[in-house]
């Protein structure tokens, strides 16, 4: 009697300390995952809001540099042009006549294109005779001084005004692009120097829209190759103030579309959230949503960084499923309940032999 209320008590006391032993364990794993939640969370936050800043700070350099691309540009272009007269017209000036030094030189620039076809030549004489205008031959030795762009500036005098006393400049007009006659004006920045044996200066332009959509096409494939995380998986967004997809940064894996959820309302009414806080907040926001749940998966928190670029109307972010912390964790709880199986095992074991 005596020895089998000892072994109860052994037992009672082993399933005790067990029990303790066990509590403390889920105690302390509980503990454990806040903290690693808590740190999943800040550092999605550094990795998502560091990689979107950087993005962005590359978008507004090239944005504000338009401009001054372009001028480097067309001006680079027009030397070429001057060197290719200057060389023409010290190999045969002086041993063929003008008017043939005049016509090679017109010929040898009439086909030169460049900027994807966009770019051309053209030659003016200081008089305001247009010498060569290949895009459009019709206007070539007419008189274009009174030429006005859709505000009213007379283009060819301000060309001249800037040759005359500098030598070379830059002149902006504003005309409706070819086949887009319905549209607005669009400005044209055109760079012209004199070439002095003929009184002539040669010049070029580009379109401040072509050159800043060919900037952006840059700054999308940039921003399309990007990708960060652990598993390098994650991706950038970039969307425009209208909603518009330009590059789709949902997360490269097989249930993508779990980051935005396939309900159409549902996703529309989460991406014009980021777009309002993102242009409310240009420096960047968290924007916290819910992705609808679909099939047999539950609703997920999803953790996104938005930045806008009011220069191009852009909104440019990353994302996160805050349930991908919850899967590691799930996986440390089954680790931990398979620890106390075994753990509670070898108690009995011990116990009982």
């Amino acid at each position: 009697m005596v020895f089998a209320g000892m072994v109860a008590l052994v037992l009672f006391s082993s399933f005790v300390l067990g029990y303790v032993w066990i509590r403390s364990e889920y105690d302390q794993f509980s503990r454990q995952s806040a903290e690693i939640r808590q740190d999943f969370l800040e550092n999605q936050k550094v990795l998502l809001s560091s990689e979107t800043r950087r993005s962005v700070d590359n978008m507004r350099f090239m944005a504000n540099r338009t401009e001054s691309v372009l001028k480097d540009n067309i001006r680079n272009r027009t030397e070429e042009a001057l060197s290719i007269a200057w060389n023409i017209y010290r190999k045969f000036g002086s041993d063929r006549p003008e008017a043939e030094v005049r016509k090679m030189i017109r010929e040898a620039l009439r086909p030169i294109r460049y900027s994807d076809g966009r770019g051309y030549f053209f030659i003016v004489s200081i008089d305001g005779v247009e010498v060569l205008y290949p895009v459009f031959p019709e206007s070539e030795g007419k008189d274009v001084t009174d030429l006005q762009d859709e505000r009213g500036n007379f283009v060819i005098r301000e060309e001249i005004k800037v040759v005359r006393e500098h030598g070379e400049g830059f002149v902006t007009g504003y005309w409706k692009k070819p086949g887009q006659e319905t549209s607005e004006a669009s400005p044209k920045i055109s760079f012209v120097k004199l070439f002095e044996p003929f009184d002539w200066y040669i010049g070029t332009g580009e379109y401040l829209d072509d050159v800043e959509a060919a900037i952006q096409k840059d700054a999308l494939d940039l921003a399309s190759s990007v990708r960060f995380g652990v598993k390098g998986d994650k991706r950038l967004f970039v969307r425009t103030f209208e909603g518009e997809d330009l590059v789709d940064g949902r997360q490269a894996r097989e249930d993508a579309s779990r980051l935005l959820g396939d309900d159409p309302a549902s996703r529309e009414r989460i991406i014009e959230e980021q777009i309002n806080a993102a242009k409310q907040k240009p420096e960047g926001i968290f924007v916290e949503f819910l992705v609808p749940e679909k099939g047999e998966h539950v609703s997920s928190e999803n953790l996104t960084f938005v930045m806008a670029v009011p220069e191009w109307g852009w909104v440019v972010g990353s994302g996160v499923l805050t349930d991908e912390i919850e899967e590691m964790i799930t996986a440390g709880g089954e680790r931990l309940r398979e620890k106390v199986i075994r753990r509670f095992i070898q108690i009995s074991l011990m116990v009982l032999f």
